[in-house]
């Protein structure tokens, strides 16, 4: 209306004046006031950089975790100058902690990248300084079946998620993980065919598919066979099969909107969008049925909570909704918890952070164990000093300290999240540390305007020379205290994020791991097949790379399990 009227004006103030010229010099007028406020934003948006080494690009890619799909393009993707296999690089070029990310995509705020111990301590205890970038892609992509505890902002939002969440993580959860993978692990020797000995060929398929067993099991009770069948297409798939299908999808899941994977001419993909649906419809099913179980028991105040993750979490609401409707009385009407959605949505987040993030820290470890054999002496003699004869149980879980020391020690190595991003909720200041050739450090801090996004290098952050002695070295032992005891709070360790938005599921996927660790260790050692005219070196190399997908993902090999 604005635009209409200036033009009309315009064209009664200049008659003379054809109304195309007019047209073009008022266009002209507008671009030139746009360009020249586009360049006071970038201007000022580089003025909060100053003093700091840079990595210029084109758009906002450091934070995703495909950047090292495409072709390294210097200023528009500079993939080669993120260093991602070798992620300290890039801060030992610049000789400084923290850098800025000029991207032309977001003038309107501040990309920086951090690798500095103080810094990440900061960032993660300030809850009200900084905050989760919610609007970023990756909190929306994975809120795709409903909102849950990590794509929440801090705050009331998280509060209400977490109180419903956090209860349901119990003891009883814990003891049903250990044997709920115990069982898998059993199952998966069957399946794989190395109850005597033999060879597993592809590690990370069966690691996946050993988590994705647990979460089924320990997530909702249900059975789920180590091979899973294919239902016809057009018929609903059972919830085993779904999750399967949705895991093996992940990216095409979060990506393509579901009408489109529904209507798809080809029926590979139309089987995605089958999977989805069906994955929601019967997590619905199971989400009422329980409540349902859980309402008609006269005695369910008393009773043990269910060891079942969706079960504990429809406990915990429902007891948040009486605990209201106590203090209320009648006149009780607020929503208190989670929504039927919200219960769903978090139910997908166990499965995928806590399924494939677990699933790909055990194909590591064992990668790890088989090209350092004498880390498996070390961790079979602690197993059999505390086991004796006996399979490990969940009661020696607190004693297996090199254990846990050696996922820790994997995730440090091999951080699966690989980022962790913040935004400043108000104006700050981050310390930061420079050095010369020679080592000096020089202490520093910059302000970080409101607004700006920091992003914690936690790959880079765990290989600072700074912190870690011999950081690329794998050893366990690092993350034992001086009681022997292992510790993830040993030098700031991120690999689980840190503060009151560190991972709420990482006493489960300890137990997981854990378990799994013992018992194979326990029973056999492990070797890694080497291909035809392949050097140890480059063996080494191979099972050990990983590449950014969702998470960081290890490539396809073989391990030889032979019984001791």
């Amino acid at each position: 209306m604005i635009l209409h009227q200036l033009l009309t004006q315009l064209f009664s103030s200049y008659p003379n004046m054809g109304k195309l010229d007019l047209l073009i010099s008022v266009m002209a007028f507008v671009i030139g006031i746009a360009s020249a406020s586009l360049l006071v934003r970038v201007r000022g948006y580089l003025d909060q950089g100053k003093g700091l080494p840079t990595i210029s690009s084109f758009i906002e890619y450091f934070e995703s975790s495909y950047r090292q799909k495409l072709p390294h393009i210097p200023y528009i993707v500079p993939v080669r100058d993120y260093t991602i296999e070798k992620p300290w690089d890039k801060y030992a070029k610049s000789h400084s902690d923290l850098f800025a990310c000029p991207q032309l995509s977001t003038p309107s705020y501040a990309v920086y990248v951090t690798s500095n111990p103080q810094a990440t301590l900061i960032l993660s205890n300030q809850a009200g300084i900084f905050g989760k970038p919610v609007e970023m892609f990756r909190y929306a992509a994975i809120s795709i079946f409903g909102k849950q505890i990590t794509s929440t902002q801090n705050g009331e939002e998280h509060r209400r998620h977490k109180r419903i969440v956090e209860p349901c993580l119990n003891e009883g959860i814990m003891q049903a993980g250990w044997e709920k993978m115990v069982e898998a692990y059993d199952t998966m020797k069957v399946g794989e065919r190395i109850e005597d000995g033999g060879i597993m060929e592809d590690v990370k398929d069966c690691m996946i598919k050993l988590t994705l067993y647990v979460f089924g099991r320990s997530g909702s009770n249900f059975e789920f066979p180590w091979n899973i069948p294919k239902t016809k297409s057009g018929d609903e798939m059972p919830i085993a099969e779904a999750l399967h299908t949705v895991e093996n999808s992940m990216i095409a899941q979060l990506l393509v909107p579901l009408w489109l994977l529904r209507y798809f001419p080809l029926s590979s993909v139309r089987r995605l969008g089958q999977a989805q649906v069906s994955f929601v419809s019967l997590l619905r099913k199971l989400y009422r049925s329980k409540r349902l179980e859980l309402d008609q028991s006269s005695e369910h105040d008393s009773s043990a909570p269910p060891k079942d993750i969706l079960g504990a979490l429809v406990a915990s609401q429902m007891s948040a909704e009486r605990e209201e409707r106590l203090k209320a009385g009648e006149k009780g009407t607020r929503i208190v918890g989670l929504m039927e959605s919200e219960i769903i949505g978090n139910i997908w987040i166990f499965l995928l952070a806590g399924h494939e993030t677990t699933g790909h820290t055990l194909t590591f470890l064992q990668a790890f164990l088989a090209v350092y054999p004498e880390w498996q002496d070390k961790l079979y003699k602690e197993i059999k000093g505390i086991c004796g004869d006996e399979t490990p149980g969940y009661r020696q879980l607190n004693q297996l300290h090199l254990c846990l020391a050696a996922c820790y020690e994997t995730i440090r190595l091999k951080d699966i999240v690989m980022t962790l991003p913040k935004i400043a909720l108000k104006d700050a200041i981050l310390p930061y540390t420079t050095w010369d050739n020679q080592g000096n450090v020089t202490y520093k801090t910059h302000v970080i305007k409101k607004g700006s996004h920091i992003i914690i290098d936690s790959p880079a952050l765990s290989l600072d020379p700074f912190v870690w002695n011999d950081p690329e070295k794998f050893d366990p032992t690092r993350f034992l205290d001086e009681n022997e005891r292992a510790s993830s709070l040993i030098n700031n360790f991120a690999g689980f994020s840190l503060g009151q938005r560190q991972c709420i599921g990482k006493r489960f996927a300890e137990v997981e791991m854990v378990a799994y660790i013992a018992h194979s260790i326990y029973e056999y050692r492990l070797y890694p097949v080497s291909k035809e005219g392949e050097s140890e070196e480059e063996m080494r190399g191979r099972i050990l790379r990983g590449t950014e997908e969702l998470t960081l993902t290890p490539f396809r090999f073989g391990i030889r399990y032979e019984k001791r």
